[in-house]
């Protein structure tokens, strides 16, 4: 039993080391790690596998090389393609992926070049979240524990013709010391583990309490109101925006959703990086704010804005679009309202899919041409459900958008329907 268990701690140890050395010796290197989630780089790069980026200058990238960037919709989700051409005069690359038939719709700019893959592991995406997840890292300290339980059980449990035959005192006490040391550490591990829980349970509190603080201090929503006729929905809610910006001038609106909790400030920095895990009070947060397109203008004029949101386990900020994906939710939830400066916007949701991080959704501006008349039409045509909802190249359309599944973002296609000018 002695020797089964100290084959069995080795064993799993020794796994455990051959999981690490390939996220953790190229870091001391300078090498940064991903996981390929897309197939738009086969067969060079090929879906699950993980590659190693090293950091490269701008002025260094060549047409034809392969780089890694920020999408920049989401400084924690990346996208390797091909150089197609360079713009020094813009700094922007314009970049392909190599089973892709077109070009990528937006350009990157060269602040967003992460570096050059070096190499490629194929196969080890999947233990890619082992070490970029508080969960997976929770469940190597625990292995990790394991390991020294193991080794611990097999120095106790002897058999009696040992202890008959008279064992070495001096071992077995020195041994014990080992491995009460060896027990402090995993208990130690356990600690950091239960640690990093509750850090991470408490920013998600911290989080909430303070959007409901300010929903508590800015926003009066009057329930009747919301449930009276149609023709009074700008009276369902009254937000006081202009004390709001007081607090922080980057406040360019509210979204407050009918018949749902859905209700947060909008931030606009001019950037898409700025408030990803920034609150409004300028403190840090997972999960950060809502937020508007760095490309769009603050004042819901274009014809196509995106506002970002972060799809949270605990159903906050965005964490609630997920329903849309059941039709019945969508048949009492098809209305939200946008406040600003000017007045009060309502919006009809009229689409909602799972798309790419690099999908068409993500361009900005359009004009009122047959451009963005295509673009309605894409967004209708790889909807979930089919609402009927109208949509002409006149119209204003706001894009919610969240992550989803891995690589994926969810997003809900709204299009301005009413306004109520103060």
């Amino acid at each position: 039993m002695k020797r089964f268990f100290h084959i069995t701690g080795s064993v799993l140890l020794a796994l455990l080391i051959l999981i690490c050395i390939p996220f953790t010796v190229p870091k001391a290197f300078g090498l940064s790690i991903y996981e390929v989630i897309t197939d738009s780089m086969t067969p060079e790069f090929p879906v699950g596998s993980v590659i190693y980026v090293e950091t490269e200058e701008p002025e260094n990238i060549k047409v034809d090389d392969v780089i890694t960037f920020s999408i920049g919709t989401d400084t924690s989700q990346v996208m390797t393609h091909r150089v197609v051409a360079i713009d020094d005069e813009n700094q922007t690359f314009t970049t392909k992926g190599d089973a892709n038939k077109d070009v990528d719709v937006s350009p990157v700019a060269f602040q967003r070049l992460l570096g050059k893959p070096v190499y490629c592991i194929g196969h080890m995406g999947v233990l890619v979240q082992l070490f970029e997840s508080t969960e997976g890292r929770v469940l190597l300290g625990i292995l990790l524990v394991l390991v020294f339980a193991l080794w611990f059980a097999g120095d106790h449990i002897e058999p009696k013709v040992q202890q008959e035959n008279g064992e070495n005192n001096t071992k077995k006490k020195n041994g014990s010391v080992v491995w009460k040391l060896v027990m402090l550490l995993g208990i130690g591990m356990i600690l950091i583990a239960g640690w990093n829980i509750y850090r991470i349970s408490k920013d998600y509190n911290d989080s909430n309490a303070l959007y409901d603080a300010l929903s508590d201090s800015y926003v009066t929503a009057d329930q009747k109101m919301q449930e009276a006729q149609e023709e009074k929905w700008y009276e369902s809610a009254q937000i006081d925006l202009e004390k709001l910006q007081k607090k922080n001038g980057d406040v360019t609106g509210w979204l407050y959703f009918e018949n749902e909790d859905i209700s947060y400030p909008i931030m606009y920095s001019g950037d898409d990086t700025t408030y990803l895990h920034t609150a409004l009070d300028g403190s840090y947060a997972s999960a950060g704010s809502i937020f508007m397109e760095g490309n769009n203008k603050p004042d819901f004029e274009d014809s196509h804005t995106i506002i970002y949101g972060h799809n949270m386990r605990n159903l906050s900020m965005f964490g609630k679009l997920r329903y849309y994906k059941q039709k019945e939710y969508y048949d009492d939830h098809a209305y939200f309202q946008i406040f600003t400066e000017k007045g009060i916007y309502r919006y009809q949701i009229f689409a909602y899919a799972d798309v790419p991080a690099d999908s068409f959704v993500y361009q900005v501006p359009y004009g009122a041409d047959d451009s963005f008349e295509s673009f309605i039409q894409q967004l209708r045509k790889q909807s979930y459900y089919d609402t009927g909802v109208e949509v002409t190249q006149n119209d204003k359309v706001v894009t919610l958008s969240t992550c989803s599944t891995t690589g994926m973002r969810f997003i809900v296609n709204a299009v301005r329907v009413d306004e109520y000018l103060y």
